[in-house]
């Protein structure tokens, strides 16, 4: 398989992630990204993504943290408490999922750690599973991220 076909069926599976998670979590305050190694964001709030990261610097930094080996990485941005880990198709990096938690204190934030690191966790899980899922399903298939991100938004 060539280079574009491994990078479309990534795109893929984080789309399909994507959109398992924000379903999972659309009656919650959470906002989830998920940003693709070649910079595509998929996100359950535009919105609030584009508000907390108005400065394309701090996506960067907090992404570039992650690539340094600080996981999870933790920031607050504004009123947001904000939790990113890498996210791995396979044994690579593939991207990144970044948890956008509203009013927590430092003191919530600290309580909630472990729950925060297991969600973090379980959905790099997803992303594998959904991964192997698709390649067994349409092996050296390309998907399409377009279409998919549109699936995920809507």
């Amino acid at each position: 398989m060539d280079n574009i076909s491994v990078i479309s069926n990534r795109r893929g599976v984080l789309n399909q992630t994507a959109q398992l998670v924000f379903e999972s979590f659309e009656n919650t305050d959470i906002t989830f990204a998920i940003v693709s190694k070649e910079g595509h964001c998929i996100t359950s709030r535009p919105k609030v993504v584009a508000q907390v990261f108005s400065n394309q610097e701090l996506l960067d930094s907090l992404c570039q943290r992650i690539d340094d080996g600080d996981e999870p990485t933790m920031a607050y941005i504004g009123d947001y408490l904000v939790a990113a880990s890498a996210l791995s198709i396979d044994e690579d990096n593939n991207g990144y999922v970044i948890m956008i938690l509203p009013g927590y204190t430092p003191e919530k934030a600290s309580a909630s750690m472990d729950f925060i690191e297991v969600i973090l966790s379980q959905i790099s899980m997803l992303a594998r599973e959904v991964g192997r899922n698709m390649e067994s399903s349409f092996p050296g298939t390309p998907f399409d991220f377009q279409l998919l991100t549109g699936a995920a938004l809507n």
